[in-house]
């Protein structure tokens, strides 16, 4: 995203399968630095069709955020879909969060 937050340009990171994908946050950081990117925004799919985040989806999120801070670059939004609904991580408030709290910490608050 560009300093207006609007889009310069998508790229698919990772690809996976049914219940896994990896993401090498070196890449993602890489191809935002190479098109001079202000901030980021996530997404990606569960085919499962569950819109709730895994711990998996909250501590690559949290790394993300943290590694990007470093280089000054905002995340502004990790969202999730499936076919008929979505879960937006900045909607929800745990963007802010997860610069400040552990993803456990998160995931207790989910629910309890």
């Amino acid at each position: 995203l560009n300093s207006q937050h609007r889009v310069i340009r998508t790229s698919c990171i990772s690809k996976g399968g049914l219940a896994k994908t990896a993401v090498d946050t070196k890449v993602l950081l890489k191809e935002s630095l190479l098109h001079n990117a202000i901030a980021i925004a996530l997404a990606h799919n569960h085919p499962s069709g569950s819109i709730e985040p895994s711990m998996s989806d909250i501590k690559l999120t949290q790394s993300i955020i943290i590694a990007s801070q470093t280089l000054r670059l905002s995340v502004v939004d990790h969202v999730i879909f499936t076919d008929a609904n979505y879960y937006s991580f900045a909607d929800e408030g745990l963007i802010d969060s997860l610069s400040k709290v552990t993803p456990e910490e998160i995931q207790q608050q989910q629910l309890g």
